[in-house]
């Protein structure tokens, strides 16, 4: 199965990075990101932060989804998570606060634990969450309690991990602890609900950005050594830098990210499968979009995104998807690459979203160019060596809920996204493969077009 190098993409705001499941030889993309202050913060003084900044807060979520104190352990609230969440679902952006109705984000938990991970009575539920994802978190925490499992909840506090990262040891940044790695290995199921990514962040630079996730290919070695059943949370990666761009508030992008997840699992499924025979090995495939063209041969590897961590996934290592779903993705042989294609990326550490018109002779990218962000392209590509300035897959979304303008562009039905040293989403582009069209303008075509 295949799955992209986080490398592969550059920094946006588009937190997507496709998990394009067990390509041999590359990594997962970042698991864990920091967070814009997005909600009250959280008392963690007391724990530190002249450590290595991979903190964590642990709470003990009871019957009723209140938060025990991580020191006493006492079934009482913790006076600085009392505050958090007290009408339901609330994101905090610059003091102002979004309510959300908690049922919803029941909803989509009962989905998350019922359909994606298949969480049984008396299995071990680990939940960690940055600080945007605190409320939900607390209800996978009731509804795994309430199906018999066994919740741990902890916080990855935005605050204490950019301070703390700033004040650890150059030689004990992005690592993992034993107690980590115990953890996993000790965990059935685990939801991820991650922050805004540290690439498309003003708060951190991409030195440190690249530091501090430098455990990211330990952490999912331990988690399929574990063989647990794992879902990121991408709604997650919501921030008011993000928003700012898409011109959205918080609440808009984070509810209808939620709503996407409730599609129907099982047609992302059929979907894809259906993808999988039109889009065969060593095909010839065009794809045209804005008025250019590129054409690639097919690769041997492919993955299927559907929201469900199947038990096929878990023998193969690909245990963690994506909520919500969903996308087919296929290879690209890169050294096949050949004429021009137009993407769009927002980059929120740039605050503006990127035009790209790339040129590819044999493989290789001849040129580039950006109409709106010329610096910070010219500064990307410098950056990247020139065997790795190509594109590695290409993903079709497969979710009929999800709109575009709403973070995560590459996975509505239809688009056409690349990734490699770029990740970009073409605009209304077609794409046939074996001289039959697959896609035209959005939509997916019947069998034999």
């Amino acid at each position: 199965m295949l799955r992209l190098h986080p490398r592969d993409s550059p920094p946006r705001s588009e937190p997507s990075l496709v998990c394009l499941r067990q390509l041999p030889g590359l990594s997962a993309p970042p698991r864990r990101h920091h967070v814009p202050e997005v909600l009250p913060r959280v008392q963690v003084a007391q724990l530190g932060v002249d450590r290595p900044q991979r903190q964590h807060l642990l709470l003990d979520v009871g019957e009723h989804g209140r938060a025990t104190s991580p020191l006493s352990r006492r079934d009482r609230p913790s006076d600085g998570l009392a505050a958090i969440g007290a009408r339901g679902f609330n994101i905090a952006c610059d003091n102002r606060e979004f309510p959300m109705d908690t049922s919803l984000l029941d909803h989509v938990a009962n989905k998350v634990l019922h359909e994606s991970l298949r969480v049984r009575a008396g299995e071990s539920v680990t939940i960690e969450t940055w600080n945007t994802g605190f409320e939900f978190a607390k209800r996978v925490a009731v509804r795994a309690r309430r199906m018999g499992a066994v919740p741990l909840l902890l916080l990855e506090d935005e605050d204490a991990f950019v301070e703390g990262l700033r004040q650890t040891p150059g030689e004990r940044v992005g690592g993992m602890g034993q107690h980590e790695y115990a953890l996993l290995s000790k965990s059935n199921a685990y939801v991820f609900i991650p922050g805004p990514l540290l690439g498309g962040s003003s708060r951190l630079s991409p030195k440190e950005v690249a530091a501090s996730t430098a455990y990211n290919p330990s952490w999912y070695s331990a988690a399929g050594k574990a063989r647990l059943r794992g879902v990121r949370m991408l709604f997650g990666y919501v921030g008011p830098e993000l928003a700012a761009i898409l011109h959205k508030p918080v609440d808009q992008i984070v509810e209808h990210q939620l709503q996407a997840a409730l599609i129907d699992f099982q047609k992302v499924r059929q979907t894809g499968l259906h993808l999988s025979k039109r889009m065969r090995p060593r095909a010839s495939a065009t794809l045209r979009a804005e008025g250019e063209t590129l054409s690639f041969k097919m690769g041997a590897e492919e993955g299927l995104d559907d929201g469900v961590v199947s038990r096929d996934d878990v023998a193969t290592g690909g245990n963690v998807t994506n909520v919500p779903p969903g996308y087919y993705a296929r290879e690209i042989n890169a050294s096949s690459l050949s004429g021009t294609v137009r993407m769009h990326a927002p980059v929120p550490r740039i605050g503006a979203t990127a035009d790209l018109r790339l040129e590819f002779h044999g493989g290789r990218l001849v040129k580039w160019r950006s109409e709106t962000n010329q610096p910070w392209l010219d500064d990307l590509v410098r950056a990247t060596p020139k065997d790795r300035r190509t594109f590695r897959a290409v993903a079709i979304g497969l979710n009929p809920t999800l709109r575009d303008g709403y973070g995560q562009d590459r996975l509505v039905e239809g688009a056409i996204t690349l990734f490699g040293m770029f990740q970009g989403t073409t605009r209304f582009a077609d794409l046939d493969v074996g001289g039959k069209a697959v896609v035209r303008e959005r939509s997916l075509t019947p069998s034999g077009s």
